[in-house]
Parts: C-alpha cells; sequence; structure tokens
C-alpha cells in the first residue's frame, strides 16, 4: 500500500511506521515535514495536508497512536454511526490489561471481551452499532440509550434481534429490564424513544386498541407516516419531542393536522412531558375520542390515578 492509500484510509492521517513501509525514507518524511506539506501529530504521527485537523483526523491519530489495538467507543462511535453529535473527546476501547486512562483529548477504558464487541474495517475500527448504544447506557443512562437504539434500528443500522442477541451476553447490563420492555416495540417499529413509552405506558397498560405505528399515509401535500395511527376509527395519535416540532416543523405539522382532518382523521398531540408524567390522563382522552368515534371497548384503569382520572 503507497502512502495516499495510508492517507485516504485513515481521514489524512499516517504513522511514522506506515510512511517508512510504504518506500518514504526518513529524510523524505523530513522534507514534508520542513516544507510544511505534512504536519507533526505529535507521536510519529502526520496529517499528509495542511488546515485544520478534523474530527475524523483526530479518531484516527487516537486509534493509530495505541501500541496496540484499539476502537472507537461510547460517544465517538455513536457518532461515527451518525447518531449522536460530534463529542469534545475520542473515546477509545481497548482489550483488557492494556493501558487505560483519560486526557484532555481522549479517554481509554478496557474490556476483556474486545474482539467480538468490534468492527475492524472498514478503518478506523469501532464498536458494533449494538455494543455501542449498551455501552451507552452507562455514560447517558439507559433511556437515552434505548431512543439511540430505536434510531439506529430505523436508519437499518441495526435490528432489535441483534441487539437482544449483544444484550444475552452482558448478564449484568445495568439497563437490561429496560432494553428488554424495549426490543419488542423496536422491532414493530417505535423511532424513538418517547413512542416507546407511548406504549409502554399509554397504550399497552390502558389496554386501549393495538395502534400501527409509523403507517404510511397519504395527504394532498405528499406522503407522511404517523406515528400511531388507528384506522378503524380514523384517529392519529403524534407524539412530539422539541426536535423537529419548532418552526418549520411545527408548521408541517398543523398543516398534515389539516390534510388528515379533510379526509376524516382526528389528530391528537402530545409533548413528551405529557407522556411521561401523566400518562394515565393521556390514556383517559384516546379512550373518550376513540368511544365518540364508535370504539366499544373500555379503559381498564391501571392505578389509583387512572381510577380518579376516569372517575372525573
Amino acid at each position: 500500500m503507497d502512502i495516499e492509500d495510508f492517507a485516504a484510509r485513515q481521514s489524512g492521517v499516517v504513522s511514522r511506521q506506515q510512511a517508512l513501509a510504504a518506500g518514504l525514507t526518513p529524510a523524505a518524511i523530513t522534507w514534508r515535514l520542513a516544507s510544511r506539506r505534512w504536519t507533526s501529530l505529535g507521536s510519529g504521527l502526520y496529517l499528509t495536508h495542511t488546515g485544520d485537523v478534523s474530527w475524523e483526523a483526530r479518531a484516527a491519530a487516537a486509534v493509530l497512536g495505541r501500541s496496540g489495538p484499539a476502537a472507537l467507543a461510547y460517544r465517538s462511535a455513536a457518532h461515527h454511526y451518525g447518531l449522536v453529535p460530534m463529542p469534545d473527546r475520542i473515546e477509545l476501547l481497548v482489550p483488557w490489561g492494556a493501558t487505560t486512562g483519560s486526557g484532555r483529548q481522549v479517554r481509554v477504558r478496557s474490556t476483556s471481551r474486545f474482539e467480538e464487541r468490534v468492527v475492524e474495517t472498514p478503518f478506523p475500527p469501532r464498536t458494533t452499532v449494538e455494543h455501542t448504544v449498551l455501552d451507552l447506557t452507562y455514560t447517558m443512562g439507559a433511556a437515552a440509550a434505548i431512543g439511540l437504539a430505536a434510531k439506529a434500528a430505523q436508519r437499518g443500522l441495526t435490528t432489535a434481534e441483534a441487539l437482544a442477541e449483544a444484550l444475552r451476553g452482558r448478564h449484568r447490563h445495568r439497563g437490561r429490564l429496560l432494553f428488554e420492555a424495549a426490543f419488542g416495540d423496536i422491532k414493530h417499529g417505535a423511532e424513538s424513544l418517547l413512542e416507546i413509552r407511548y406504549v409502554q405506558r399509554v397504550e399497552r397498560p390502558h389496554r386501549l386498541p393495538t395502534s400501527v405505528l409509523q403507517a404510511p399515509g397519504g395527504t394532498p401535500q405528499g406522503r407522511l407516516r404517523r406515528d400511531f395511527s388507528f384506522a378503524e376509527w380514523k384517529v392519529i395519535i403524534e407524539v412530539d419531542g422539541r426536535l423537529g416540532h419548532e418552526g418549520d416543523g411545527m408548521q408541517r405539522d398543523r398543516r398534515r393536522d389539516r390534510a388528515a382532518a379533510v379526509d376524516g382523521w382526528v389528530t391528537l398531540r402530545y409533548m413528551w412531558w405529557e407522556i411521561i408524567d401523566d400518562p394515565c390522563a393521556v390514556a383517559a382522552e384516546i379512550a373518550q375520542v376513540l368511544r365518540g368515534r364508535g370504539w366499544t371497548g373500555t379503559l381498564t384503569p391501571c392505578c389509583e390515578v387512572c381510577v380518579a382520572v376516569r372517575a372525573a
């Protein structure tokens, strides 16, 4: 492999060892540095162009700077998969027994199961999508990690089955019960943690009819996907976080609601705090709307709060 191949594969970063293996002499390396065609990144690592050092180049340098195997992990791996914003610090995973530690630029953790949790190619090595979201439970919390798992599944990066398989090998995982409860809903289309919470806290415990998740719908403005829908009664449930539902997103949602109403559908929108903090009241309201449209079922109270809401 010539030096251009190394650089193209590694976000413009090459090691001294790679440069020598590609046929460059020590004098040729020194000349490239002196003429500012290359920039030294320290520890025998070079950036083969001028300009700012990108996040990808920093990540490549962090991996190449290790004397042994290393892989992007935690937020760094999640960013590599497009699941989270760019983190300030590069996070690496190394085999058990290798040197670990934290610095301003890089944090290194170790595992005895390095090989089974890491994808080696293409460069840079990184933890699998499944193990990445499971690892993030320890830094972001189980709720946020489940949200990323749902996001990854809907983007085709993983499946509920693959996530469950990864979890089976981690018997002491902190978020095991929450992940196991979420896998079925991820499999059937829940795209976010909020949607999973709607199923688990509103629809299922109150024995509401089973909705269709992410069902396609048509409007004069084009195609859309509804969070939850009850086609028999023409009721749409949308669960909104802030992202995507402000400004232009809010206007788009309102246009879609009006277009659905023209076709005889009613849309009920709930914000995240209603789903999390007051699921019983949400369930009671949905049941009331469904009954008004012909549902003959009965809301099942799941707690004392439910009984009070129902009696009010």
